[in-house]
């Protein structure tokens, strides 16, 4: 996976280290939970970011000028 913003990132950091806390059978349920909760901070984040994006599009798309047909 390319991983192309920074909530893709993060999201891939939270998968290693719960691959490793797992690995090293330092995974509690309580760990497992947190990192899940982070996971899902990270999506709605991601989910903020394209709605500020939007709404930044539609603003440039109503100051373009309009041409003549």
């Amino acid at each position: 996976m390319i991983a192309t913003t920074w909530p893709d990132v993060y999201r891939a950091a939270l998968a290693d280290v719960s691959r490793l806390a797992k690995s090293r059978g330092l995974l509690t349920a309580e760990l497992d939970q947190l990192i899940e909760d982070l996971m899902q901070d990270a999506y709605v984040i991601e989910h903020s970011l394209d709605n500020r994006a939007q709404r930044r599009r539609l603003a440039a798309a109503k100051e373009e000028p309009t041409l003549p047909l």
